[in-house]
Protein backbone atom coordinates (compact mmCIF):
# COMPACT_ATOMS: atom_id res chain seq x y z
CA UNK A 1 0.00 0.00 0.00
CA UNK A 2 2.95 2.32 0.62
CA UNK A 3 4.05 1.80 -2.99
CA UNK A 4 0.52 2.56 -4.25
CA UNK A 5 0.40 5.76 -2.18
CA UNK A 6 3.74 6.89 -3.60
CA UNK A 7 2.59 6.12 -7.15
CA UNK A 8 -0.68 8.03 -6.78
CA UNK A 9 1.22 10.96 -5.30
CA UNK A 10 3.72 10.80 -8.15
CA UNK A 11 0.87 10.80 -10.67
CA UNK A 12 -0.60 13.89 -9.07
CA UNK A 13 2.71 15.67 -9.31
CA UNK A 14 3.05 14.56 -12.89
CA UNK A 15 -0.37 15.76 -13.85
CA UNK A 16 0.39 19.04 -12.15
CA UNK A 17 3.50 19.48 -14.24
CA UNK A 18 1.83 18.86 -17.57
CA UNK A 19 0.30 22.27 -17.99
CA UNK A 20 2.10 25.64 -17.94
CA UNK A 21 0.76 28.12 -20.54
CA UNK A 22 0.73 31.73 -21.83
CA UNK A 23 0.23 34.70 -24.09
CA UNK A 24 -0.33 36.83 -27.21
CA UNK A 25 2.04 37.46 -30.09
CA UNK A 26 4.59 40.25 -30.01
CA UNK A 27 8.20 41.24 -30.67
CA UNK A 28 11.06 41.41 -28.21
CA UNK A 29 10.17 45.05 -27.45
CA UNK A 30 6.38 44.68 -27.12
CA UNK A 31 4.68 44.11 -23.79
CA UNK A 32 2.64 40.91 -23.82
CA UNK A 33 -0.21 39.73 -21.63
CA UNK A 34 0.70 36.31 -20.26
CA UNK A 35 -2.47 34.32 -19.69
CA UNK A 36 -4.18 31.03 -20.40
CA UNK A 37 -5.21 31.27 -24.06
CA UNK A 38 -6.69 27.95 -25.16
CA UNK A 39 -9.76 28.11 -27.40
CA UNK A 40 -12.88 25.99 -27.07
CA UNK A 41 -12.30 22.80 -29.04
CA UNK A 42 -8.51 22.83 -28.66
CA UNK A 43 -7.10 19.47 -27.57
CA UNK A 44 -3.49 18.73 -26.67
CA UNK A 45 -1.49 15.69 -25.62
CA UNK A 46 1.02 16.62 -22.92
CA UNK A 47 3.86 14.25 -22.03
CA UNK A 48 5.68 14.74 -18.74
CA UNK A 49 8.79 12.83 -17.75
CA UNK A 50 10.49 12.89 -14.34
CA UNK A 51 13.92 11.33 -13.89
CA UNK A 52 14.77 11.22 -10.21
CA UNK A 53 17.65 9.99 -8.07
CA UNK A 54 17.08 9.63 -4.33
CA UNK A 55 20.12 9.15 -2.10
CA UNK A 56 19.39 8.01 1.45
CA UNK A 57 20.45 5.63 4.23
CA UNK A 58 24.23 5.34 4.21
CA UNK A 59 24.79 5.77 0.52
CA UNK A 60 21.84 3.75 -0.76
CA UNK A 61 20.35 5.11 -3.98
CA UNK A 62 16.98 4.71 -5.66
CA UNK A 63 16.41 5.76 -9.27
CA UNK A 64 12.90 6.53 -10.51
CA UNK A 65 11.58 7.28 -13.96
CA UNK A 66 7.98 8.41 -14.36
CA UNK A 67 6.18 9.27 -17.59
CA UNK A 68 2.60 10.47 -17.91
CA UNK A 69 0.58 11.33 -21.00
CA UNK A 70 -2.49 13.48 -20.38
CA UNK A 71 -4.97 14.88 -22.87
CA UNK A 72 -6.22 18.41 -22.18
CA UNK A 73 -9.46 19.28 -23.98
CA UNK A 74 -10.75 22.84 -23.75
CA UNK A 75 -14.51 22.26 -23.55
CA UNK A 76 -15.62 25.87 -23.26
CA UNK A 77 -14.53 29.47 -22.80
CA UNK A 78 -16.84 31.51 -20.60
CA UNK A 79 -15.64 35.13 -20.46
CA UNK A 80 -12.04 33.95 -20.33
CA UNK A 81 -12.62 31.12 -17.85
CA UNK A 82 -11.53 27.90 -19.54
CA UNK A 83 -13.21 24.59 -18.78
CA UNK A 84 -10.43 22.02 -19.32
CA UNK A 85 -11.12 18.29 -19.34
CA UNK A 86 -7.98 16.40 -18.23
CA UNK A 87 -7.81 12.71 -19.20
CA UNK A 88 -5.21 10.17 -18.07
CA UNK A 89 -3.84 8.58 -21.25
CA UNK A 90 -0.71 6.63 -20.27
CA UNK A 91 1.36 6.05 -17.12
CA UNK A 92 4.83 4.49 -16.98
CA UNK A 93 6.77 4.11 -13.72
CA UNK A 94 10.07 2.32 -13.19
CA UNK A 95 12.15 2.12 -10.03
CA UNK A 96 15.59 0.67 -9.33
CA UNK A 97 16.91 0.24 -5.79
CA UNK A 98 19.15 -2.13 -3.79
CA UNK A 99 16.01 -4.23 -3.27
CA UNK A 100 15.58 -4.77 -7.01
CA UNK A 101 13.70 -3.35 -9.97
CA UNK A 102 10.03 -2.59 -10.52
CA UNK A 103 8.24 -1.40 -13.65
CA UNK A 104 4.62 -0.52 -14.32
CA UNK A 105 3.30 0.36 -17.78
CA UNK A 106 -0.40 1.00 -18.32
CA UNK A 107 0.03 -0.17 -21.92
CA UNK A 108 0.91 -3.67 -20.70
CA UNK A 109 -2.30 -5.21 -19.28
CA UNK A 110 -0.62 -8.55 -18.46
CA UNK A 111 1.71 -7.28 -15.79
CA UNK A 112 0.91 -7.03 -12.09
CA UNK A 113 3.96 -5.64 -10.34
CA UNK A 114 3.39 -5.45 -6.58
CA UNK A 115 -0.32 -4.96 -7.23
CA UNK A 116 0.29 -1.72 -9.11
CA UNK A 117 -1.98 -2.63 -12.00
CA UNK A 118 -4.67 -1.00 -9.86
CA UNK A 119 -3.37 2.17 -11.55
CA UNK A 120 -5.06 0.90 -14.72
CA UNK A 121 -8.23 2.34 -13.19
CA UNK A 122 -6.94 5.85 -13.95
CA UNK A 123 -6.47 5.31 -17.70
CA UNK A 124 -9.23 6.91 -19.74
CA UNK A 125 -10.66 8.67 -16.69
CA UNK A 126 -11.18 12.43 -16.72
CA UNK A 127 -11.74 15.34 -14.40
CA UNK A 128 -12.62 18.93 -15.30
CA UNK A 129 -10.98 22.17 -14.17
CA UNK A 130 -12.41 25.67 -14.55
CA UNK A 131 -9.40 27.98 -14.84
CA UNK A 132 -9.34 31.78 -14.84
CA UNK A 133 -7.07 33.73 -17.24
CA UNK A 134 -4.59 34.40 -14.41
CA UNK A 135 -4.20 30.68 -13.74
CA UNK A 136 -6.44 30.46 -10.70
CA UNK A 137 -8.28 27.14 -10.56
CA UNK A 138 -11.85 28.04 -9.71
CA UNK A 139 -13.41 24.59 -9.63
CA UNK A 140 -12.52 20.90 -10.00
CA UNK A 141 -15.17 18.27 -10.74
CA UNK A 142 -15.41 14.61 -11.71
CA UNK A 143 -13.05 13.18 -9.09
CA UNK A 144 -15.66 11.07 -7.26
CA UNK A 145 -16.14 8.88 -10.33
CA UNK A 146 -12.38 8.30 -10.57
CA UNK A 147 -12.16 7.27 -6.91
CA UNK A 148 -15.14 4.93 -7.30
CA UNK A 149 -13.49 3.24 -10.29
CA UNK A 150 -10.77 1.81 -8.04
CA UNK A 151 -13.47 -0.45 -6.53
CA UNK A 152 -11.65 -1.35 -3.30
CA UNK A 153 -14.71 -2.06 -1.17
CA UNK A 154 -12.86 -4.91 0.54
CA UNK A 155 -10.13 -2.54 1.69
CA UNK A 156 -11.81 0.58 3.08
CA UNK A 157 -8.54 1.98 4.44
CA UNK A 158 -6.95 1.83 0.99
CA UNK A 159 -10.09 3.30 -0.60
CA UNK A 160 -10.02 6.20 1.87
CA UNK A 161 -6.34 6.78 1.17
CA UNK A 162 -7.03 7.01 -2.56
CA UNK A 163 -9.91 9.38 -1.86
CA UNK A 164 -7.59 11.59 0.17
CA UNK A 165 -5.11 11.71 -2.72
CA UNK A 166 -7.74 12.38 -5.39
CA UNK A 167 -9.93 14.98 -3.74
CA UNK A 168 -10.85 18.46 -4.92
CA UNK A 169 -8.38 20.22 -2.62
CA UNK A 170 -5.42 17.98 -3.48
CA UNK A 171 -5.96 18.27 -7.24
CA UNK A 172 -6.62 22.01 -7.01
CA UNK A 173 -3.39 22.59 -5.07
CA UNK A 174 -1.35 20.35 -7.35
CA UNK A 175 -2.60 21.96 -10.55
CA UNK A 176 -2.40 25.45 -9.05
CA UNK A 177 1.34 24.96 -8.58
CA UNK A 178 1.66 24.63 -12.37
CA UNK A 179 -0.84 27.28 -13.48
CA UNK A 180 0.11 30.03 -11.04
CA UNK A 181 2.89 31.51 -13.17
CA UNK A 182 1.20 34.51 -14.83
CA UNK A 183 2.31 38.02 -13.72
CA UNK A 184 -1.19 39.53 -13.79
CA UNK A 185 0.02 42.44 -15.93
CA UNK A 186 1.77 42.95 -19.25
CA UNK A 187 5.50 42.23 -19.33
CA UNK A 188 8.39 42.86 -21.72
CA UNK A 189 11.52 40.86 -22.40
CA UNK A 190 13.76 41.17 -19.35
CA UNK A 191 10.89 41.66 -16.89
CA UNK A 192 10.69 39.38 -13.86
CA UNK A 193 7.89 38.56 -11.44
CA UNK A 194 7.55 36.49 -8.30
CA UNK A 195 5.01 33.90 -7.22
CA UNK A 196 4.67 32.21 -3.84
CA UNK A 197 2.87 28.91 -3.51
CA UNK A 198 1.97 26.67 -0.62
CA UNK A 199 0.40 23.26 -0.95
CA UNK A 200 -0.20 20.33 1.35
CA UNK A 201 -0.22 16.76 0.06
CA UNK A 202 -0.61 13.80 2.43
CA UNK A 203 0.51 15.93 5.35
CA UNK A 204 3.63 17.20 3.56
CA UNK A 205 3.88 21.00 3.44
CA UNK A 206 5.63 22.19 0.30
CA UNK A 207 6.58 25.84 -0.03
CA UNK A 208 7.70 27.30 -3.36
CA UNK A 209 9.02 30.80 -4.06
CA UNK A 210 9.28 31.18 -7.83
CA UNK A 211 10.91 33.91 -9.89
CA UNK A 212 9.93 34.03 -13.58
CA UNK A 213 11.60 36.05 -16.33
CA UNK A 214 10.55 36.63 -19.94
CA UNK A 215 13.76 35.87 -21.85
CA UNK A 216 12.66 36.22 -25.49
CA UNK A 217 9.76 36.52 -27.92
CA UNK A 218 10.66 35.25 -31.39
CA UNK A 219 9.01 33.47 -34.32
CA UNK A 220 5.75 33.08 -32.48
CA UNK A 221 7.40 31.61 -29.40
CA UNK A 222 8.04 32.96 -25.92
CA UNK A 223 10.78 31.64 -23.66
CA UNK A 224 10.62 31.96 -19.88
CA UNK A 225 13.19 31.13 -17.25
CA UNK A 226 12.21 30.09 -13.73
CA UNK A 227 14.18 29.74 -10.51
CA UNK A 228 12.61 28.43 -7.32
CA UNK A 229 13.36 28.01 -3.63
CA UNK A 230 11.70 24.85 -2.30
CA UNK A 231 11.09 24.09 1.36
CA UNK A 232 9.41 21.27 3.26
CA UNK A 233 9.20 22.27 6.95
CA UNK A 234 9.74 19.59 9.57
CA UNK A 235 6.79 17.23 9.16
CA UNK A 236 5.82 13.95 10.81
CA UNK A 237 4.23 11.20 8.74
CA UNK A 238 3.10 7.62 9.18
CA UNK A 239 1.65 5.61 12.05
CA UNK A 240 3.04 5.86 15.58
CA UNK A 241 4.95 2.58 15.21
CA UNK A 242 6.77 3.74 12.07
CA UNK A 243 6.65 7.51 12.51
CA UNK A 244 8.89 9.35 10.05
CA UNK A 245 10.03 12.95 10.26
CA UNK A 246 11.20 14.87 7.20
CA UNK A 247 12.69 18.32 6.70
CA UNK A 248 13.90 19.35 3.24
CA UNK A 249 15.08 22.42 1.33
CA UNK A 250 16.18 22.87 -2.23
CA UNK A 251 16.52 24.82 -5.45
CA UNK A 252 14.99 24.48 -8.89
CA UNK A 253 15.69 26.19 -12.20
CA UNK A 254 14.57 25.74 -15.76
CA UNK A 255 13.13 27.10 -18.99
CA UNK A 256 9.71 27.01 -20.62
CA UNK A 257 9.08 27.49 -24.36
CA UNK A 258 5.55 28.51 -25.32
CA UNK A 259 3.54 28.91 -28.50
CA UNK A 260 2.42 32.52 -28.19
CA UNK A 261 -0.81 32.26 -30.16
CA UNK A 262 -2.27 29.36 -28.16
CA UNK A 263 -0.32 29.23 -24.91
CA UNK A 264 0.69 25.63 -25.66
CA UNK A 265 3.82 24.45 -23.87
CA UNK A 266 6.11 23.40 -26.71
CA UNK A 267 8.73 22.18 -24.27
CA UNK A 268 10.02 22.79 -20.78
CA UNK A 269 12.79 21.45 -18.59
CA UNK A 270 13.47 22.05 -14.91
CA UNK A 271 16.20 20.64 -12.69
CA UNK A 272 15.84 20.49 -8.92
CA UNK A 273 18.18 19.55 -6.08
CA UNK A 274 16.60 18.95 -2.66
CA UNK A 275 18.51 18.06 0.51
CA UNK A 276 17.57 17.47 4.12
CA UNK A 277 16.98 14.95 6.89
CA UNK A 278 14.69 11.96 7.24
CA UNK A 279 14.36 10.55 10.76
CA UNK A 280 12.96 7.10 11.50
CA UNK A 281 12.95 5.64 15.04
CA UNK A 282 15.11 8.55 16.24
CA UNK A 283 17.79 7.72 13.65
CA UNK A 284 18.36 10.70 11.31
CA UNK A 285 19.61 10.11 7.78
CA UNK A 286 20.68 12.59 5.13
CA UNK A 287 18.50 12.58 2.03
CA UNK A 288 19.20 14.09 -1.38
CA UNK A 289 16.62 14.16 -4.19
CA UNK A 290 17.76 15.24 -7.65
CA UNK A 291 15.11 15.54 -10.37
CA UNK A 292 14.92 16.47 -14.02
CA UNK A 293 11.40 17.25 -15.24
CA UNK A 294 10.67 17.55 -18.96
CA UNK A 295 7.39 18.46 -20.66
CA UNK A 296 6.48 18.31 -24.34
CA UNK A 297 3.15 18.52 -26.15
CA UNK A 298 1.41 18.29 -29.48
CA UNK A 299 -1.99 19.38 -30.73
CA UNK A 300 -4.41 16.57 -31.54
Amino acid sequence: MKHLKLVILACLFLSGYTFMTSCKSGSNTDAIDLKLNFKAGDKYLYTTQIDQTIGIMQGLTMNQNMVMDMVYNCKSDNAGVKSIEATYNHILISMTSPMGEMKYDSKDPKQDVMGMNIMDSLIGKSFVMDIAPDGQIIKVSGLDAIVASFNMVNNPAAQQNIKNQLNDTAIRMMMQSSFDMYPGHKVKVGDTWNKKQQMTVSGINIGMENTYSLKSVENGKATLSVTSDLSLPKTEMGADSVKTQMELNGKQEGTIELDIATGQVISSKTISDIKGKMTMQNAPEDINIKSTISVSSKKQ
